[in-house]
């Protein structure tokens, strides 16, 4: 079973910050305690044309790989009980899925589905139904090569569109992590539906990531922001998920109903009448034979009308 996620443009958009608890869990998540994503980012960027930007980026980066291998880290580093590993890849195409790899790439379409004009990226995860609903087995993400990317911190300046942040949200439905404002919430996080001026994990968004896989021993506050990748102390077992929401599943072809045995209608058995006289010339009396002894019934007052006359 695969689900799409994907990251909108809205830009400059505000929002309220609620005390409460706003992050939304998308179901499924990781049950093991590390997982490799391949970014082929570099390799896919002739797909981005006049789009590409020179390097290095606003930031100082020296490739898109290593902006979205920062995002990784700063969520790896914000979590006890799982970690992003990232590697070099190569597929030109951005990303395939069809390959049973985790990765990233620019690419225009993820496993047959387009990203509109307005998507900036697109998350795709398999997780099994029938067998295991509550994990996650693969997960890839494809960034819209139809905008202009770069790398920066503080308010978005479109139409060129700052990479880290996209990443951090991309990555966070990697993990597990849905859209607040989706859901109703109002609530400043990274993981809003739309692209905004929020350039950084907030405490929501840390929030969500360490109730699906913990805390880091002695971390409080709104956690780590910075490019560092500590590696966690991953436990065997993970923090177990909420159950997630039923999820529509193709359901395999239903068995058919058991079709009745064909066995013959019974007849209905006519009511009992007398035998017929051997004679087949009708009697207009009726016959003297007493009726079976009758069905009690309401008695019924016949009132004799006058006999019809011929005109």
């Amino acid at each position: 079973m695969k689900k799409l996620l994907f990251l909108a443009l809205v830009a400059f958009a505000v929002f309220q910050i609620s005390p409460a608890r706003a992050y939304v869990l998308e179901g499924p998540s990781w049950g093991v305690p590390s997982f490799t994503v391949y970014l082929n980012l570099t390799a896919s960027q002739g797909q981005l044309g006049a789009n590409l930007a020179t390097f290095p980026l606003i930031d100082g980066s020296t490739s898109y790989n290593q902006v979205y291998a920062n995002a990784e880290a700063i969520w790896s580093s914000n979590l006890q009980n799982l970690k992003i590993n990232t590697v070099i890849g190569s597929n030109a195409q951005g990303v395939t899925m069809s390959n049973g790899l985790n990765e990233v790439g620019f690419s225009s379409t993820i496993l047959g589905y387009a990203l509109s004009q307005y998507t900036l990226g697109l998350t795709m995860y398999y997780y099994n139904p029938s067998s295991n609903p509550n994990r996650m087995t693969q997960t890839s993400t494809a960034i819209n090569p139809g905008w202009r990317w770069n790398s920066y911190r503080g308010n978005l300046t479109y139409p060129v569109i700052d990479l880290q942040r996209v990443a951090l949200h991309e990555s966070g439905h990697m993990i597990g992590l849905g859209h607040p404002d989706q859901a109703g919430q109002v609530v400043n996080a990274v993981m809003n539906s739309s692209i905004s001026n929020t350039d950084s994990l907030t405490a929501d968004d840390i929030a969500g990531g360490q109730n699906l896989y913990g805390t880091p021993a002695g971390q409080t506050g709104a956690g780590a922001q910075g490019g560092a990748s500590p590696t966690p102390a991953p436990t065997p077992t993970p923090k177990p998920t909420p159950t997630p929401k039923p999820t529509p599943t193709p359901k395999p072809t239903p068995t058919p109903k058991p079709t009745p045995v064909p066995t013959p209608t019974p007849t209905p058995t006519p009511a009992p009448t007398p035998i017929p006289t051997p004679t087949p010339v009708p009697t207009p009396t009726p016959t003297a034979t007493p009726v079976p002894t009758p069905t009690p019934t309401y008695p019924v007052t016949v009132t004799a009308g006058p006999t019809p006359t011929t005109p």
